[in-house]
């Protein structure tokens, strides 16, 4: 069986030039498993062709996504039982294979997770490459592999009061209707069995919005990483991703006298799209004033909190991390890897099918970011009163 899949795995793959004109060749991941469930993982194996190189290994996989369910083209959470450098990604246990089917470029999560650690450091998202996957012999389409954020990836050790949510309930007023009534923030570590913070959380929320002005700017920014919260304020205005403000991120912190951080999730809403992939070239714009927390910093301007931001984004101009150039540059990366493998992803996944608003194809709309960005750049420019000549 695996000896045919590593066939057909070679003859799929297609090269790109790097720029050392080597090419690039991206994986092709064969699941097969009896049954593959929503959120229940079922044992699988993993059949990995990388050029002429296979590893067979053992795994538990199932479907996963909230609204993208609703797709035909699934994504997936990988679980091996051993630690593996998964399409070039640093070696570990946990993956996912994300359909990214609204988004016809493929790009929107790497451009974004990539400009977030371009930002700084300490910056912390998911890793992505790109591989092309099987189901039991069918052709599932390209994929984007991403690292899983867990403990591990934010190097969250075991210390007193180190804790990691996703998608805490932290900035609704009211609950969306769809959670986890037992486990409310969806505390990701340590396990509810082990620590309960949902308390805490659900207290530090009350106290965003309702402790007094003075109490507030004097602890806000040491209960919360402030630079880490401009930081991701500002890639939120950059990509115009309105779901990112309430959801879309982990919220983390290391122990219990280190500062709350943000690591983002989900960015393909972003960058000219919106929605479930409804065009927005800025007719609609990022309400900042819908987090709660956000607002308060920059209503009370919590220790210089609008000063700094406006600092903040000047710093990321003059650097070129928020200019066309830098941004085309990873744009182009992504592209020379993923442009390869299109036409074969859009005979399985057509680009005009019936979830689409429009029938723009894949190089359309990688030029439709481009444009979203010269529309972009100049707007907050204007707004935090940068010029090139400042």
């Amino acid at each position: 069986m695996f000896r045919y899949l590593l066939l057909v795995g070679i003859f799929s793959l297609v090269a790109c030039e790097s720029e050392k004109n080597q090419p690039i060749i991206l994986p092709a991941l064969h699941i097969q498993a009896d049954t593959i469930l929503w959120k229940e993982p079922q044992p699988a194996r993993i059949a990995i062709i990388d050029q002429n190189d296979e590893q067979i290994l053992a795994a538990k996989v199932h479907y996963r996504g909230g609204s993208s369910s609703k797709y035909h083209k699934h994504s997936y959470a990988l679980k091996l039982d051993e630690p593996f450098s998964l399409a070039n990604l640093p070696a570990a246990k946990s993956f996912i294979l994300n359909a990214s089917y609204i988004d016809k470029t493929l790009m929107r999560h790497a451009l974004s997770f990539q400009l977030y650690r371009d930002m700084h450091q300490q910056n912390i998202s998911p890793k992505c490459s790109f591989a092309e996957l099987y189901e039991n012999e069918d052709y599932k389409g390209l994929y984007v592999i991403m690292q899983r954020i867990n403990a591990g990836l934010l190097n969250i050790k075991k210390n007193e009061g180190a804790a990691l949510w996703k998608e805490p309930l932290l900035f609704y007023t009211t609950p969306p209707e769809e959670f986890d009534q037992e486990n409310k923030h969806s505390q990701k570590y340590p396990s509810l069995k082990e620590l309960n913070y949902t308390s805490y959380v659900d207290s530090l929320g009350e106290w965003i919005t309702q402790s007094n002005d003075s109490d507030f700017q004097n602890k806000a920014c040491l209960v919360f990483d402030c630079d880490n919260l401009i930081d991701w304020h500002l890639l939120l205005l950059l990509s115009n991703n309105s779901d990112g403000q309430l959801k879309n991120f982990y919220l983390y912190r290391v122990h219990k006298d280190s500062a709350l951080r943000v690591a983002i999730w989900d960015y393909d809403h972003s960058f000219g799209r919106d929605g479930d992939g409804e065009l927005n070239m800025l007719s609609s714009l990022i309400d900042e004033k819908r987090n709660p927390l956000l607002r308060r910093l920059s209503e009370l301007n919590v220790d210089g909190f609008n000063e700094k931001t406006q600092m903040r984004y000047a710093e990321l101009r003059r650097n070129q991390i928020f200019s066309e150039k830098h941004i085309h540059q990873r744009i182009e990366e992504l592209h020379a890897q993923v442009e390869p493998y299109i036409t074969k992803n859009t005979e399985r996944w057509p680009h005009d099918a019936d979830w689409y608003f429009d029938d723009m194809t894949f190089s359309q709309e990688v030029q439709l970011i481009k444009d979203y960005l010269k529309l972009r750049l100049p707007m907050l420019d204007e707004r935090f009163g940068f010029s090139d000549k400042n």
